[in-house]
């Protein structure tokens, strides 16, 4: 069962990938090239496992709110560490300038990236958690993640504004933190939970009760609303691929596109 779970994620993140190659404008990315950008999903997944290790330790966040503690935590021990693994990996692949030429090019390259990096991930799950794992086939959030850096990354080298390239990782980084962030604090409820003794239980429940029902709840509404981003992002992606939308080059001289543009 095992295996079948694992091969399901891989299968559909492959066609994921696969759609995405196809929406390419342009000249297609070579079969290299694609090989190269899940490869370098893969060592993005290696490098973040690595940087848990020297720089995460359990128990390492002392706060009592758990709703905080989980956001602090998913911000230090997942959205922080994958997501610059994932950028450094990505601005690997954006040194081909004869394969990521446009804004698009550079959608396309990272979200294929940070699709690597979930098959990995995908692995890893589900030999460990099963069947529970089969939701990140319909919430690839790692797709939106990388989306969001490819963009705001083609924006900064098409406009020279160093901002946009602070937001090529912050924005995957935020987006991250908020996804994991509530599960996170849920997960630390139910871990209290199991330490508290029978006369603590008794008279303590309220607070508990609360506390999950709100966490339910958020992770309810949270993987609607990037349900619906994830979406988006599909849609966008093919919008911009059928009306030939983010085609601006991205590694020209900034000087000559400006005298480009004065010409026009």
């Amino acid at each position: 069962m095992i295996l079948v779970v694992g091969a399901i994620q891989v299968i559909a993140v492959s066609f994921m990938i696969a759609w995405l190659i196809r929406h390419k404008c342009g000249e297609k990315f070579s079969r290299l090239y694609i090989a190269e950008l899940i490869g370098l999903g893969f060592l993005a997944l290696a490098l973040a496992a690595v940087l848990g290790i020297v720089f995460w330790e359990d128990g390492f966040i002392q706060i009592d709110n758990p709703f905080l503690k989980g956001m602090i935590t998913a911000l230090l021990s997942a959205a922080l560490i994958e997501e610059i693994s994932k950028y450094s990996m990505f601005r690997i692949a954006a040194l081909n300038k004869k394969q990521v030429v446009t804004r698009l090019d550079a959608v396309i390259a990272s979200s294929v990236v940070a699709l690597g990096f979930t098959i990995g991930e995908d692995i890893l799950y589900s030999l460990e958690g099963g069947l529970g794992t089969l939701i990140r086939v319909f919430l690839p959030c790692h797709l939106l993640f990388g989306a969001v850096m490819g963009y705001y990354y083609g924006k900064a080298k098409n406009t020279n504004k160093w901002t946009y390239h602070v937001l090529s990782l912050v924005g995957p980084i935020v987006l991250h933190t908020i996804f994991d962030g509530i599960p996170f604090a849920l997960s630390i409820i139910f871990d209290r939970l199991d330490l508290m003794t029978t006369s603590e239980t008794a008279t303590n429940m309220d607070p508990v009760y609360l506390g999950i029902i709100i966490c339910t709840l958020g992770i309810l509404t949270t993987f609607i609303i990037f349900f619906v981003l994830v979406i988006m992002t599909f849609r966008q992606v093919s919008k911009c691929s059928k009306n030939n939308l983010l085609n601006e080059e991205i590694n020209i001289d900034y000087k000559l596109m400006l005298l480009k543009k004065m010409v026009n």
